[in-house]
């Protein structure tokens, strides 16, 4: 092997150890990063929300409750005005 292939192996050898060690911190640093956690509870809060709204809207719509309870709203509304 000639001197030029040694040091070339050699600086080969070094950067892919300082590109693992810089891929580890990179590693590191997206694990302990904490900076999307609340946007990612706000959005399963959402998410929660929407499916309890959406099998309370199921299960009224099958029923009379929101219609009768509009047509109350609107009666004692009406009393209260004449």
């Amino acid at each position: 092997m000639t001197r030029y292939a040694v040091e070339r192996r050699m600086t080969v050898d070094s950067e892919r150890r300082c590109d693992m060690q810089g891929l580890v911190e990179l590693g590191r640093q997206l694990w302990e990063d904490e900076s999307g956690q609340s946007t990612a509870e706000y959005a399963l809060v959402i998410l929660g929300a929407a499916a309890i709204a959406g099998a309370l809207i199921a299960w009224a719509g099958g029923t009379d409750v929101i219609k009768n309870f509009f047509d109350k709203i609107f009666s004692q509304l009406m009393s209260g005005l004449g």
